[in-house]
């Protein structure tokens, strides 16, 4: 938990995160290159800890058993 803390601290950039056991949902308004570097930085904290990132794709995210999509600036679940 402290890790988790640290991180959103650190980085008030992140407009939305949402944990769900080794799951995290964060909603990115910065550039892909920022978003890299975020994943860089998240995977030097801790060795034995690594992140991955799914990024969207035509709009459409799967998380966990959700069905992400953005239409009109909103997002709409399935």
């Amino acid at each position: 938990m402290f890790l988790m803390k640290r991180i959103i601290s650190n980085h008030l950039s992140l407009n939305f995160w949402k944990r769900d056991e080794d799951d995290i949902l964060v909603i990115w308004n910065q550039g892909d290159f920022e978003l890299d570097c975020m994943l860089w930085y998240l995977n030097g904290i801790e060795p034995r800890i690594q992140f991955t990132i799914e990024k969207e794709k035509d709009g459409c995210l799967p998380f966990l058993d959700i069905h992400i999509r953005r239409e009109s600036g909103q997002l709409v679940t399935k």
